[in-house]
């Protein structure tokens, strides 16, 4: 598993071989071009409320400092396929009575990959107590 993440979300990743759901996503990704993070804000909070847009991109806020932390935007990506955006029209992600997740981005690099922003594909997965549900699968390039 490579120790790496996109510039504008890296501050924001860690790894925490006691969390579970880490556990599982390490389980099914790890891989010598794949890197696999958990989000967790530099105020210490892990959980977020979650937007995302048709593009896709996904925004997370901080529930205790209110830091809004882009977690996949193709903006950022060299190599990513863009189109035009229509809108920024982000919806909130909602399940059953639950709005605030934590967050988990598994970012994957080519073998020639020449930066952390380099990826070619992003998932992106929010956890309610158990269940594990991946938001975005998305391939950058």
């Amino acid at each position: 598993m490579l120790d790496l993440a996109p510039d504008h979300v890296a501050d924001y990743c860690y790894r925490d071989n006691s969390d579970r759901i880490f556990l599982r996503l390490l389980d099914v990704y790890d891989g010598l071009y794949t890197s696999i993070n958990i989000i967790k804000c530099l105020c210490g909070n892990n959980t977020f409320v979650v937007y995302i847009d048709p593009n896709p991109t996904v925004e997370i806020v901080c529930k205790c400092c209110l830091k809004r932390i882009s977690v996949y935007d193709l903006a950022y990506y060299p190599a990513a396929v863009k189109c035009p955006k229509d809108n920024d029209v982000f919806s909130i992600v909602h399940l059953d009575s639950q709005s605030e997740f934590k967050v988990y981005a598994i970012y994957e690099y080519s073998d020639d990959y020449d930066n952390g922003n380099d990826i070619s594909w992003c998932h992106v997965y929010i956890s309610t107590d158990d269940d594990l549900i991946e938001i975005v699968n998305d391939e950058t390039s």
